[in-house]
């Protein structure tokens, strides 16, 4: 039996534990551009995760920023554990500059 690839057309979810939601909420959309597309807070006490869903609306893909304050996971980082988002042209030096003011890292 052979597995079928999956459509390369098919929308994918990205997943990922944060710290400080609030924070990454400001680099993805104040920092990169993508809009909110949704949000959900949990309550205090509820064992639940709160969550961010961004994207730019219409692409095929979601970034989805999780956490849980009754059973936080702390990220575990490495330098290659990158989030690459292809723009399809050259990066303008003013998105870099604004990435970097909103806490992002430049790496070569």
């Amino acid at each position: 039996m052979s597995l079928k690839l999956a459509n390369a057309g098919l929308p994918i979810r990205i997943a990922r534990p944060s710290r400080d939601l609030a924070r990454a909420e400001q680099f993805y959309v104040s920092g990169l551009g993508l809009s909110v597309l949704y949000r959900h807070d949990a309550a205090p006490g509820v064992d639940e995760a709160s969550l961010r869903i961004l994207g730019w609306l219409g692409a095929s893909w979601h970034l989805e920023l999780t956490h849980n304050l009754e059973h936080p996971l702390t990220p575990t980082p490495t330098s290659e554990d990158l989030l690459a988002v292809y723009l399809g042209e050259r990066v303008p030096s003013s998105l870099l500059e604004q990435l970097e003011a909103h806490g992002g890292i430049r790496v070569k």
